[in-house]
């Protein structure tokens, strides 16, 4: 929901609200990869293997503003807020697993996925931005 809302920023100028300083640390997975990794997880005869599927590159809030910047060609306004309480500083996982159980590897970078996101959206028509628009703003 993140991206649709920097995204929606940058097409908007509604300014994106960012709880804590941007500095907090995210590892992002497109949902093409996770569709990959589960189609794959279907055709091996492993039970009760715990999988860890993810983009495999841990990226700070503020790198990701800087991308969705620069897919779109617009800025992101800012509202800062202060962090939330319990959110984690850093979350991060260990795709290894993945790569030897299943052959798994993340094919779509958040770059590319991002810009996208951003295609799909300016591709909307008028009449389904505004609802998507509705749908963001709240």
């Amino acid at each position: 929901m993140a991206f649709s809302r920097m995204l929606f920023a940058c097409y908007s100028g509604v300014p994106f609200r960012m709880f804590g300083d941007g500095t907090q640390m995210r590892e992002f997975t497109y949902v093409g990869d996770v569709v990959d990794a589960t189609v794959a997880a279907a055709g091996i005869e492993a039970r009760d293997e715990i999988v860890n599927v993810s983009g495999g590159v841990s990226v700070s809030l503020l790198d990701v503003l800087t991308v969705a910047a620069a897919v779109t060609g617009r800025r992101v306004l800012l509202d800062a807020s202060g962090a939330r309480p319990g959110d984690a500083r850093a979350t991060e996982s260990d795709p290894s697993h993945a790569r030897r159980l299943l052959g798994h590897r993340p094919r779509v970078s958040l770059a590319e996925g991002l810009d996208r996101q951003a295609r799909w959206l300016r591709g909307l028509g008028q009449e389904q931005l505004k609802v998507f628009v509705a749908e963001e703003g709240r």
